[in-house]
C-alpha cells in the first residue's frame, strides 16, 4: 500500500507544523500574529518512543479558501499517546490532512465554525480507508485540540486532554479561560476519546469572540503550566518565539518532562 509518507522513517516534514525535533513557526499578518512551537522532551517511554509524539500547527486559511471576507487561522496539536505504537504518527497523518486539505464549501448552509467541526470528524473515516492494512496504526492514536477563528468569532475543537485556551485583558494583567473540557475517567485519569481506530473521536466544540490583543493557545500536555500560569508569563514576557522557549525549557526541568507542542494566535488590530 503506498502511504502518503513513511511513518516509520518520518520522511515528511511539512514546512508549516512540527515534526520529529524541535520546529519553530511563525506567521504574521494584519489580523494575526502566530506562533508554532514543538521540542522533544526526557521521554518517560525512551525505550519504546524515541521520537518525538507531539505536532503543532499554525494555517493562515486565505478568503479564496473560505469564501469569506473575514480572515481565518486555524492553529492545533495533535499528541501520541504513549502506549501506542505509532501515536506520534498518528499526530502526523492529523495534522498534514488539517495543513493541506480543502475544509470549507462556497454557499454552504452551515458557518465556517460548523464547518471544520464536521470536516474533522470525517477524518475518521479517511484514517480508517487510508491504514486499512495497517492494524497498528489504526490501532494508534493522538490528542487533538485546535482552534478556529474567523474574524471577531471562533471555536475550539478538541477530543482528548489537550487543553485550549482563550488569553484576554484584564485591567492591568490579562486572564485565560480554558476552552476545553479534558476526555478522562475522573477516576482512573485514563483518556476516554483521542483520533484513533478504535476510539468513537467525538469532536467537542466550543465557541467564542475574539477581539484585538486577545490570545488564543493550544498545547500539548507536556506544558507544565496552566491557563492563568500561561497569562501572567504572556504578561511578563510577551507572546514571542522567546516566550515559547522559556515555557518548553522550564516544562523540561520538571521530572519525567515530556514532549510539547504549543500553537497560538494573537489578535491584531
Amino acid at each position: 500500500m503506498d502511504l502518503p509518507f513513511n511513518l516509520r522513517d518520518w520522511s515528511l516534514v511539512a514546512p508549516s507544523f512540527g515534526s520529529w525535533g524541535r520546529t519553530f513557526t511563525m506567521a504574521a499578518t494584519n489580523q494575526f500574529f502566530s506562533l508554532s512551537l514543538t521540542r522533544p522532551g526526557a521521554k518517560r517511554d525512551v525505550v519504546d518512543h524515541k521520537e518525538n509524539e507531539d505536532r503543532g500547527l499554525v494555517r493562515e486559511v486565505s478568503k479564496e479558501e473560505t469564501f469569506s471576507e473575514s480572515p481565518t487561522m486555524l492553529v492545533a496539536v495533535a499528541d501520541g499517546v504513549s502506549r501506542c505504537a505509532d501515536g506520534g504518527a498518528v499526530a502526523e497523518w492529523l495534522l498534514t490532512q488539517i495543513d493541506r486539505d480543502v475544509i470549507f464549501e462556497e454557499n454552504h448552509q452551515k458557518t465556517l465554525i460548523n464547518q471544520f467541526h464536521d470536516y474533522a470528524e470525517s477524518l475518521r473515516a479517511k484514517f480508517m480507508v487510508e491504514f486499512k492494512d495497517r492494524p497498528e496504526i489504526q490501532e494508534s492514536g493522538c490528542t487533538f485540540a485546535a482552534a478556529l477563528v474567523s474574524g471577531d468569532t471562533g471555536a475550539a475543537y478538541w477530543a482528548g486532554d489537550s487543553p485550549v485556551y482563550l488569553i484576554t485583558p484584564n485591567g492591568e494583567r490579562l486572564k485565560a479561560r480554558t476552552l476545553t473540557i479534558a476526555d478522562k475517567d475522573p477516576y482512573s485519569g485514563a483518556l476516554t476519546d483521542c483520533f484513533s481506530g478504535v476510539t468513537p473521536f467525538r469532536v467537542k466544540q466550543a465557541g467564542f469572540k475574539v477581539e484585538p490583543g486577545h490570545i488564543v493557545v493550544a498545547v500539548s500536555d507536556g506544558v507544565a503550566y496552566d491557563g492563568e500560569d500561561l497569562a501572567a508569563t504572556i504578561h511578563s514576557n510577551g507572546f514571542t518565539q522567546e516566550w515559547m522557549e522559556s515555557i518548553c525549557q522550564q516544562s523540561f526541568d520538571m521530572p519525567f518532562s515530556d514532549d510539547i507542542s504549543l500553537a497560538g494566535v494573537r489578535i491584531e488590530d
